[in-house]
């Protein structure tokens, strides 16, 4: 229990030079890679699904429902979800999420940078499924309603989506779209997933080594890789296609966050 204690505490405040942050900022000297410390060299809010707070949403969210709960827990997830909420993105075609908010960002209280991917692992399906998990747990419509408008965008956006793996790939928005479906019983979320399936057969080639190739774009060059693996590969790839087209349930997905509990 005390390490469930440390991440409750971490949604409390702490001082930042001259401002209160929530305790989820990470400093320059803790970000993840050089890459994050040039982009954002006062720190930064990770809300990524694979590395950031929304991880830490559902795993509290999945808690309560097995009855683990702590003094604070519920005020954690609310505060988690509001920080989610306020932090969109939002265009003429609706609101989305970025992959990161700045401590300038955070300052002005709104997000400038409109970098983002529609993926599992960063953009608009992990965080939306994190705040939908949100929303039924605090049975809080508007988590739920701005989950599902923003899902409904991405799943058609698409953007910067082109392998058909799970982490950053079609199989991890044809995922989530399917759990969305399961989640809300919203035919356009079931419509989409089969969809997708779809596309991403029709990368299948038998002359690869693992039937699919993950595909990684980078600074204007395109480089394709043969993985097996669950995250980047055919493993991946293949749960997908069967939990959705067979609707083969297996604990498979606790691994991505995902999972019914």
């Amino acid at each position: 229990m005390p390490n469930f204690v440390f991440r409750i505490d971490l949604s409390q405040d702490k001082q930042m030079e001259d401002i209160n942050v929530p305790g989820w900022y990470i400093p320059p000297k803790n970000a993840f890679s050089d890459t994050e410390r040039r982009k954002w060299p006062s720190g930064f809010f990770n809300i990524g699904l694979s590395h950031g707070i929304p991880a830490l949403l559902i795993v509290l969210c999945n808690a309560k429902k097995l009855n683990i709960y702590v003094d604070g827990q519920d005020e954690c997830i609310q505060r988690i979800a509001d920080f989610l909420m306020k932090f969109q993105i939002k265009d003429e075609n609706g609101s989305y999420w970025g992959t990161h908010v700045s401590l300038e960002e955070y300052k002005n209280g709104s997000v400038l940078n409109k970098d983002t991917r529609d993926a599992w692992c960063y953009g608009t399906p992990g965080v939306a499924y994190s705040l939908l998990i949100a929303g039924k747990t605090l049975n809080n419509q508007s988590y739920i309603d701005c989950a599902v408008s923003g899902m409904k965008l991405a799943s058609k956006r698409l953007y910067n989506i082109f392998s058909p793996s799970f982490c950053h790939g079609l199989s991890g928005v044809a995922y989530i779209c399917n759990r969305f479906y399961e989640e809300t019983n919203i035919s356009d979320f079931r419509e989409a997933a089969c969809k997708l399936v779809d596309d991403i057969i029709k990368s299948y080639n038998e002359e690869f080594p693992f039937g699919f190739k993950n595909i990684e774009e980078s600074e204007g060059s395109t480089k394709y890789y043969n993985y097996v693996g669950l995250i980047d590969g055919t493993a991946g790839i293949l749960l997908t296609i069967l939990a959705i087209q067979n609707s083969k349930k297996t604990p498979w997905d606790c691994a991505f966050l995902l999972s019914e509990v």
